[in-house]
C-alpha cells in the first residue's frame, strides 16, 4: 500500500526529471544551431575562396592568351590545341568512367560554375 508521502515524492522525482530532460533537449538544440551556423560560416568562406580563385584562373588564362598573341602564336592553333586536348580529355574520362567537367559539377558552387560558362561563352572575353 502506497503513502501520500511516497506518492508525492515520485510525483515531485517525475517532475524533476522532465525539468532536467528539457532543459538537456534545450541545450543539445542550441549547441546543433551554433554548429550549422559555423558550418554555414565556413561554407560562405569557401565559397569566396573558389569564386576568388576561379577568378584568378580566369585572369591568368587571359594574359597567357595575350602573351601567346604578343609572341606571334595565332590563336586559331591556340584553339585547336585546346580543342585537340579537349577530345583527349573526354576519352579518357569516358573511359575511366569519369565526366570531364566533373569538376565543375560535382561540389562547386553555381557561382563558380556560372563564371566558368560566362567565360567560355563570352565572346568578349577571349582574346584568342
Amino acid at each position: 500500500m502506497k503513502t501520500v508521502s511516497s506518492s508525492s515524492t515520485r510525483t515531485t522525482r517525475v517532475r524533476d526529471n522532465k525539468r532536467n530532460y528539457r532543459t538537456r533537449q534545450k541545450e543539445y538544440v542550441a549547441e546543433l544551431e551554433k554548429t550549422v551556423r559555423e558550418f554555414r560560416t565556413q561554407g560562405v568562406e569557401a565559397t569566396k575562396e573558389v569564386q576568388l580563385s576561379a577568378q584568378k584562373v580566369l585572369q591568368e588564362n587571359a594574359r597567357l592568351r595575350q602573351l601567346l598573341r604578343q609572341h606571334g602564336i595565332d590563336c586559331n592553333k591556340v584553339e585547336t590545341a585546346i580543342s585537340k586536348t579537349s577530345v583527349e580529355m573526354e576519352k579518357t574520362s569516358t573511359i575511366a568512367n569519369i565526366s570531364p567537367r566533373a569538376h565543375l559539377t560535382r561540389g562547386t558552387s553555381k557561382a563558380v560554375r556560372h563564371h566558368y560558362y560566362e567565360y567560355r561563352d563570352n565572346p568578349f572575353v577571349r582574346l584568342c
